[in-house]
């Protein structure tokens, strides 16, 4: 029996987050489903781009921003859904994390995002 060789099958995001001179606003994302909510990458990147233009302008002359966002984007399509994971590498610049927050604020629902960071309040939780 031979071993299989095959190269796995990767998922790879044109590159427009290295500093080459690329821009976010030409990312070429595969279109897929992010998680069950019926969000799409179509629909996040749509989002992103008509709701958070001011904060990619920023990201975009931010060679650590630009290529935290590329490196965010690869691993959530070779993940295949949306994961806090993926995101780590982008709290520690203010670009990124303006982006982050205006995607998470503006794009929730386009984005895949509406579990995040709703555990619900004390009224929810039944405990009275």
């Amino acid at each position: 029996m031979q071993a299989d060789t095959a190269a796995a099958d990767v998922v790879t995001i044109i590159d427009a987050g290295r500093c080459d001179g690329a821009s976010l606003n030409d990312l070429s994302l595969p279109d897929a489903s992010l998680g069950d909510s019926g969000a799409s990458t179509a629909t996040c990147v749509a989002c992103m781009k008509s709701s958070c233009a001011s904060d990619i302008t920023s990201c975009n002359s931010d060679c650590v921003c630009k290529e935290g966002v590329d490196d965010a984007l690869n691993c959530v399509a070779a993940a295949g859904t949306l994961s806090l994971a993926c995101l780590g590498g982008l709290q520690s610049n203010a670009n990124a994390t303006n982006l982050g927050t205006c995607i998470y604020l503006a794009c929730k629902n386009e984005c895949g995002l509406g579990g995040f960071g709703d555990g619900g309040g004390a009224a929810d939780s039944g405990d009275d």
